[in-house]
């Protein structure tokens, strides 16, 4: 008998050995993650028009990460720490090693929005925040300054995309585009003519896209943001918009649809920052930012186009429940590289904070899987390669 449980024991402890040799092991994670909450990147005036009442006053200069915006970001990097310490990506104390942080220096607040991240991914020890020489263009985060798309081509893609998305679209169009206006009351903006909240959406020759649905997307998205922010109820959208932010996101998110998303746009200004995606996966290709040896948590600091670029050349969506901003502050788009039976695959998913989360700065992060699970690396890299523009490289190096 005693024999017996000898020969249980040692099987015991061989399925464990085996389990726990099988179990896939995170070897890297790659993000692309949006900015904090910010201020209008415009003065309180330039919206004047479009409503009835005057617009309030921020804490912040145009355009510039606030307080409250960087508190969030520093307690979505420190979920970021927690989470993958539970995956043994990071050890549970100390300061994490293999971090590696760039950010879009073309705007302080994704510089600044990158370095409260790394405060709260290592509150003991700083990590650096990586960016681009001032004054040069990143085409990681501007893709379309170097990868220029044809103005014609991109009428016409808009031009198409446009009156399918919003015929398909146009019961929930006409729905929000009539809550934005509950909330702004712009009697003297639709009464005149040339009124950007009145009219039809237009598509210039040179691919631009105007109209309600372009100015209702700034709109919708400025009240987001005092939500966000933490204006009191009685002062988001004067008192008229704090229960019905997901009323008017709709405007938000059906531009972003049609002016990032669509295939030829999306590919213009997103090969860059994929390229540098896949090479921070350990594919062997351009790269476009020096990454040291060792980077096992690579986070790239940009902004909600770079998620909607992404998204529309992955050719994949996703809804944040809670969230009616699809690309909201802080949301975060992830590329986990995983060892499962020595096959390495890919796994996408979105990081990201209710609205109420992020006004109430909530700690904790919520996530949902993006396309395919556990798609090969070699296959994600295929699938991904065949979406860039093979025309679109780097400049030599100086």
């Amino acid at each position: 008998m005693r024999n017996f449980h000898r020969l249980c024991a040692a099987v015991a402890l061989l399925v464990g050995a085996a389990g726990a040799q099988a179990a896939p092991v995170l070897e890297r994670v790659v993000i692309v993650e949006r900015h904090g909450v910010r201020s209008p990147t415009k003065p309180p005036e330039a919206y004047a028009a479009f409503a009835a009442q005057p617009w309030p006053a921020w804490p912040a200069a145009p355009g510039e990460l606030t307080d409250h915006g960087a508190e969030a970001l520093h307690r979505i990097g420190a979920a970021l720490r927690e989470h993958y310490a539970r995956t043994g990506l990071f050890a549970a104390q100390g300061c994490p090693s293999g971090v590696f942080l760039w950010a879009d220096n073309a705007d302080s607040r994704t510089l600044a929005s990158a370095a409260a991240v790394a405060e709260g991914l290592s509150p003991d020890c700083a990590v650096p925040v990586k960016s681009a020489p001032p004054g040069d263009d990143d085409p990681l985060f501007h893709g379309a300054k170097l990868c220029r798309l044809d103005s014609k081509e991109a009428a016409q893609a808009l031009r198409t995309r446009l009156a399918r998305v919003v015929a398909r679209n146009r019961a929930g169009y006409a729905r929000a585009n009539a809550a934005l206006r509950g909330i702004l009351r712009p009697q003297a903006c639709l009464a005149s003519a040339d009124c950007a909240l009145a009219g039809d959406n237009r598509v210039s020759d040179d691919g631009k896209l105007s109209g309600p649905l372009d100015t209702g997307s700034t709109l919708a998205e400025n009240l987001l943001l005092e939500y966000a922010q933490g204006f009191a109820r009685d002062q988001v959208g004067w008192g008229r918009a704090a229960g019905r932010i997901a009323a008017v996101m709709p405007l938000h998110n059906l531009y972003a649809d049609l002016a990032r998303r669509t295939p030829a746009v999306a590919a213009a200004n997103a090969t860059f920052l994929a390229r540098a995606i896949l090479a921070a996966l350990g594919v062997p290709g351009e790269e476009g930012v020096p990454l040291p040896d060792g980077a096992r948590f690579v986070l790239f600091l940009g902004h909600d186009t770079n998620l909607s670029n992404l998204s529309g050349l992955l050719g994949v969506r996703w809804r944040l429940p809670g969230q009616p901003d699809d690309t909201a502050p802080g949301t975060a788009l992830a590329f986990e590289l995983w060892r499962d039976h020595g096959v390495r695959t890919v796994r996408m998913k979105v990081y990201y904070q209710p609205l109420d989360a992020i006004r109430r700065l909530a700690p904790g992060l919520r996530v949902v899987p993006v396309g395919q699970r556990g798609l090969p690396l070699d296959a994600f890299a295929r699938r991904l390669d065949a979406r860039l523009r093979p025309d679109c490289r780097l400049p030599p190096a100086p």
